[in-house]
């Protein structure tokens, strides 16, 4: 069976990206605007790698592990450089949809995350489109933003395009049009319960279902339509609950800076502990990328002023 994989990219790379493919380098404009002068400088680029020697990170890790066992091929979708291949030679970059980046590229087009990605998958000298007509099964497990950008190409497919198409999204059925309902695989978040078969974060749940998939259940049922294969999910997944959430309070950019900086010293200035800390002790909701920003920040005011002491230099 011809089987594609499709993934999203992750912020974690191999290779540092040069200044100039930073979304915070850009000068801020429409979309269009925007996306035709990054096209440009990733033209210009010419140090690449292959992609799947870039990205890396457990949600990456998962969905190549997935289509290396399926001998498919494997498509990345990446808001720097719209839906590539993992063996595409591609420059480093930073880029993202998230508006808690300093290189997010909405703090540059002012316009919504999709209408960045219309402008760039048309632009970008790295991006194809996906073909269900060629593949037998397409598989895909995103991120919720992720997702959100590529639901206008779904939508757009056949009924019997359609029939070809699993999704792995942490989202609710209902949330879903009413066309891709029956797609989407019933993991849920009791597949998140600490007797799980494939325990991991939130961050990386699409990827961990689709292994899953990839290894207890499609090997069964190749030939399966969309309800076989959700009925053999739930069979799989029948003896397990939801977790229990913890109920955490939410704080502002400032307000978890604040905290990072009044509690330093009781972590010894760990990232990992500090996020733990914060979570467990203290209450407070915190997505992993945006504390990794602000915990640089605040590590990089803390050096500053730890150098001025050290040096005996008053401001």
């Amino acid at each position: 069976m011809e089987i594609s994989v499709i993934t999203n990219c992750t912020n974690r790379k191999r290779v540092p990206p040069p200044d100039q493919l930073c979304a915070r380098t850009l000068l801020a404009g429409s979309s269009v605007e925007v996306a035709t002068h990054w096209a440009s400088r990733l033209l210009e680029c010419e140090t690449r790698k292959p992609a799947h020697e870039i990205y890396c990170g457990r949600s990456f890790s998962e969905a190549r592990g997935a289509s290396h066992l399926l001998g498919g091929q494997l498509l990345i979708a990446s808001a720097g450089l719209g839906l590539i291949h993992a063996d595409a030679l591609i420059p480093s970059y930073s880029v993202t949809v998230s508006s808690g980046s300093e290189d997010s590229i909405l703090r540059r087009t002012g316009g919504s995350a999709v209408e960045w990605w219309n402008a760039l998958v048309l632009r970008s000298p790295f991006s194809v489109k996906v073909t269900p007509q060629r593949a037998d099964l397409i598989l895909v497990a995103l991120s919720r933003p992720y997702f959100n950008l590529l639901l206008e190409t779904f939508i757009k497919w056949t009924d019997a395009d359609l029939e070809k198409l699993r999704l792995f999204v942490r989202i609710l059925p209902d949330e879903l049009p009413r066309k891709l309902q029956a797609s989407l695989m019933p993991y849920g978040a009791r597949f998140d319960h600490p007797l799980g078969p494939r325990p991991g974060t939130q961050a990386d749940f699409a990827q961990r279902a689709l292994r899953h998939f990839v290894e207890h259940v499609l090997p069964h049922s190749f030939d399966n339509n969309t309800d076989q294969h959700a009925n053999m999910v739930n069979e799989c997944l029948s003896h397990l609950t939801p977790p229990d959430r913890p109920n955490r309070t939410r704080a502002t950019d400032a307000e978890v800076k604040r905290l990072i900086q009044t509690h330093w010293h009781t972590v010894d200035g760990s990232s990992s502990h500090m996020l733990r800390f914060l979570r467990r002790h203290l209450g407070i909701a915190c997505e992993q990328s945006r504390f990794r920003v602000l915990f640089h920040e605040v590590r990089a005011s803390t050096a500053h002023y730890t150098s001025i002491a050290e040096n005996g230099i008053h401001e």
